[in-house]
């Protein structure tokens, strides 16, 4: 049952990426007059913000970092009335009741899911039309999922999908990671002993290859988050390959690491880091 449900997700998804509506001009256009309100106060502060550099709409990572941070141009890149799916309920949410949301601007790190190796170059892809960002909320077992488009080159909020994390297609392997990332004693029994390490020498800066034993695992390992988490989907999918890589990065992007994890019968095993 839920490799159906799975299926039909990633139809779902594919459909949400692709559905085009024309109610909102795009960037540049004039609105419509019934769309233009009152200043709010966040409207205001916007105002003193920089302008995003011409730049934003190239690689998502540039646009999302504005869109985050900047209220004015925020408002401007989501296609209102919005799409809200909310445990299967649709409704469409006016420009009116739009609050300013900050996604993962406060976190520390965020993260990228892949099934494998191959898929992992999507992040750094200009032809990427469809980014689907995930705050996994584990404290509510929710998921909110923030779905982007970019049309006639620029990046649009065109929808929000919330559901329960039970219904993700990757809620098995969620379930392993949260506990994973809150419990040392639980962490280091997933840890293949001897697991693939690479680390930069700080000397050369060249990578060094090698094992280390599980107890190692921390002295190595970022620390990972936990209650809310950010993941960027930049449109790959989720075999059932018994394969996660996990990529941890600084918001900044001064830290990158790659977590390899394996399913062994009923159990994931991290068997592999790199860090840069």
């Amino acid at each position: 049952m839920r490799k159906i449900y799975g299926l039909l997700f990633l139809l779902a998804l594919s459909a949400s990426c692709g559905r085009n509506r024309t109610t909102e001009p795009l960037p540049g256009e004039q609105p419509d007059s019934d769309s233009v309100r009152t200043d709010t106060l966040a409207d205001t502060l916007a105002l003193e913000e920089p302008e995003p550099p011409l730049a934003a709409d190239g690689l998502f990572d540039d646009f999302v970092f504005n869109f985050m941070r900047n209220h004015r141009f925020q408002r401007e890149r989501v296609r209102f009335p919005l799409i809200v799916r909310e445990n299967g309920t649709e409704r469409l949410l006016p420009r009116e009741e739009w609050k300013h949301d900050r996604l993962y601007a406060k976190a520390e790190v965020y993260t990228m899911l892949f099934d494998d190796v191959k898929s992992m170059g999507n992040s750094r892809d200009t032809t990427v039309k469809c980014v689907m960002v995930e705050m996994l909320d584990f404290r509510q077992k929710s998921v909110k999922q923030y779905i982007f488009n970019k049309e006639r080159g620029a990046w649009l909020l065109t929808g929000l999908d919330i559901h329960p994390l039970a219904q993700d297609v990757n809620s098995d392997f969620y379930t392993f990671y949260l506990r994973f990332a809150g419990d040392a004693a639980y962490r280091r029994s997933h840890v293949a002993s001897p697991f693939a390490l690479t680390i930069t020498d700080p000397d050369s800066f060249e990578p060094m290859k090698g094992d280390a034993n599980a107890a190692q695992w921390d002295d190595y390992a970022p620390e990972l988050p936990r209650d809310l988490v950010a993941n960027v989907n930049y449109g790959q999918t989720y075999a059932p390959t018994g394969r996660r890589v996990l990529l941890v990065s600084s918001v900044d992007g001064a830290m990158t690491s790659s977590i390899t994890f394996r399913k062994r019968g009923k159990n994931w095993f991290a068997v592999k880091l790199e860090n840069d």
